[in-house]
């Protein structure tokens, strides 16, 4: 930082105060790579950790990324920009998460206690915000590949229009869209959205009928005039707020039936819950107790799995596994209803219980639908 002042001092035609920021051209490429330097030492010097971390998961997700576009034949795979920077260069994106405090410092609206403070918090919440969103990916990707994905589809929405986003087109109903074969699994999505439709669903070899995975689930604004007769529907209003860690999975004989996961008023009962927690120190009884809550409301008919990036916190236990006698929904057998936490790391091989629950229940069951091009 001090290099950094001495180079403004050294060159007056920078001019960097609470009102006025003007660097000529000659001069910034120097003025940026100090700039840079003092962000990327500031983060060697108290974020080690949280560096080393993310190069872990790094790692992982891109070693997980080469696999499935080999074994499904993928063009990309897409995150929402944050995370796809997180995920591809960390250091980047941690200094990018500390860039208007580095100005204010440059500027003298704050000092260097008020710099570092305000960049421990600001780095704090984008890593750990971030590392779990990361995380939660990396174990879908695992899934797919674990559970034989052999090719992929989407649902292509339309933006939302104004009266959609603003609540004016009433409750008159729209049709969701089937889903469409792609060489690409996109997890970039827009603020607006008609329905909540899957991240991706596929095809497995596994459990021989097609898969669906959605995280990140939150409130759609129209009402779909074909939801599938597959699933039991509940309102969406006694299901409250879902965490962003958690993802809910779902399987069909046929993809149609995959097209939708919730709409405005209304949410499919998903097979399988899936909460991911990156950060298992941080895991509270209290955020238990909502995964509790959350199991209780959607009731999935092959139980709730919380999967943690370390070891699970004793207040977690396993619930034994009980038959069900009445199925909620007599097209879906129930076998458990209970959470169970496990200890995933970056141990693919720990996912077994997660597999099998999706395996075929009779080997030689009808096969899912052909797969024919959309």
């Amino acid at each position: 930082f001090k290099k950094l002042g001495r180079f403004i001092t050294d060159n007056p035609d920078i001019k960097i105060t609470p009102s006025v920021t003007r660097i000529p051209q000659q001069l910034r490429s120097d003025y940026f790579l100090l700039f840079e330097k003092v962000r990327t030492s500031f983060v060697m010097e108290r974020h080690t950790e949280k560096l080393e971390k993310a190069n872990v998961l790094l790692k992982n997700y891109q070693n997980e990324k080469e696999q499935l576009a080999a074994q499904l034949n993928l063009n990309e795979i897409k995150q929402d920009g944050p995370l796809e920077l997180f995920l591809d260069d960390p250091m980047s994106s941690f200094i990018q998460s500390i860039h208007t405090a580095g100005l204010e410092l440059l500027k003298g609206l704050i000092d260097e206690d008020g710099f570092e403070e305000t960049c421990d918090a600001k780095l704090t919440d984008h890593f750990t915000r971030l590392y779990n969103s990361g995380y939660n990916r990396w174990i879908m990707l695992v899934l797919l590949r674990l559970l034989g994905g052999t090719s992929s589809y989407h649902v292509e929405l339309e933006d939302a229009t104004d009266e959609e986003a603003l609540g004016d087109a009433g409750f008159i109903g729209r049709y969701a869209p089937s889903p469409k074969s792609s060489a690409s699994i996109m997890f970039k999505r827009p603020v607006e959205v008609k329905f909540i439709v899957p991240d991706l669903i596929f095809h497995s070899s596994v459990a021989e009928k097609f898969i669906s995975f959605r995280s990140e689930v939150k409130r759609a604004l129209v009402v779909a005039t074909n939801q599938s007769e597959k699933f039991e529907w509940l309102p969406i209003k006694s299901v409250g707020e879902i965490e962003p860690g958690v993802t809910l999975l779902y399987s069909s004989k046929n993809r149609d039936d995959l097209r939708l996961v919730s709409d405005k008023l209304s949410i499919a009962r998903p097979e399988i819950i899936i909460q991911t927690v990156a950060l298992a120190e941080e895991y509270t009884p209290e955020k238990f107790h909502q995964t509790q809550s959350l199991h209780e409301k959607l009731s999935p008919a092959s139980g709730t799995f919380l999967l943690f990036n370390g070891q699970v916190p004793s207040f977690v236990f396993d619930v034994k596994i009980e038959e069900e006698t009445a199925p909620v929904n007599p097209n879906i057998p129930t076998i458990n209803t209970g959470v169970i936490g496990l200890s995933i790391g970056f141990n693919q091989n720990e996912l077994k219980p997660v597999l099998d629950r999706l395996e075929p229940a009779v080997k030689d069951s009808p096969q899912a639908e052909p797969e024919t091009p959309v």
